[in-house]
Parts: C-alpha cells; sequence; structure tokens
C-alpha cells in the first residue's frame, strides 16, 4: 500500500506485521487441527501456540537471498522454519508445519475481512 494514499484503517490491515501475524494464525490453526486428528501430539499443538513468534526482520534479511516471502517466513536454513526456533521441543512433532502454501490463496480475503474491524 502507498502510505500517502492510504487511510490508517486499511493501512494497519495490509502492514507486514498483520501479514505474519496471518500467515501464523492459519498455521497454528492448522496445527490445532492434526493435533485433533491424532497427526501430531496435542502438546507439541499447544506449545506450539504458546511460544510461537516470527521476526519481521530476520525475514527479510531471508528473502533478500530467496527473493520469496513464503519461503522467508519458513524456511530460515537452520530449521525447517524461522517460527520453529522460538518454538524448542514441540518443533520435532511438527513436521508438517509450515510445509504448504495453499492457505496463501485465502491470506487476502483473511485479512480483508478484518477491514470492519
Amino acid at each position: 500500500m502507498i502510505r500517502r494514499y492510504t487511510n490508517p484503517e486499511m493501512g494497519r490491515i495490509w502492514t507486514e506485521e498483520r501479514r505474519y501475524d496471518t500467515w501464523l494464525a492459519v498455521e497454528l490453526a492448522a496445527a490445532d487441527a492434526m493435533a485433533a486428528v491424532g497427526i501430531v501430539p496435542a502438546d507439541a499443538a499447544r506449545e506450539l501456540r504458546e511460544k510461537a513468534r516470527f521476526d519481521i526482520a530476520r525475514i527479510e534479511e531471508i528473502e533478500k537471498t530467496t527473493q520469496h516471502d513464503v519461503i522467508a517466513f519458513t524456511d530460515d536454513g537452520t530449521s525447517p522454519c524461522p517460527v520453529m526456533n522460538t518454538i524448542g521441543g514441540a518443533s520435532r512433532s511438527m513436521s508438517s508445519f509450515c510445509r504448504s502454501s495453499p492457505w496463501m490463496s485465502g491470506n487476502s480475503r483473511s485479512r480483508t475481512r478484518h477491514a470492519g474491524t
């Protein structure tokens, strides 16, 4: 969004932080769903929800090399996902976390839905 042409309410929806918050919310929901059907241990999904964080500066640094925002969010070269570095032991159980991109198509819809809030 071009800041000078954007009203503050719309601008808040399209920030980098809001984008990554939305991505993380979707991944956390996926982890909860996988735990509900036994794909991953429930305690791992719970730990993920409690501890998962992201670092926008780190994501931007990775994106300079990868030229891909999703890869930058999901792979820092030391683990399957930069978010994984924040959660400790639960990461061993979450092998499918941050591995799919179908949710990306819904990301704009999800953020746009917040336009009225």
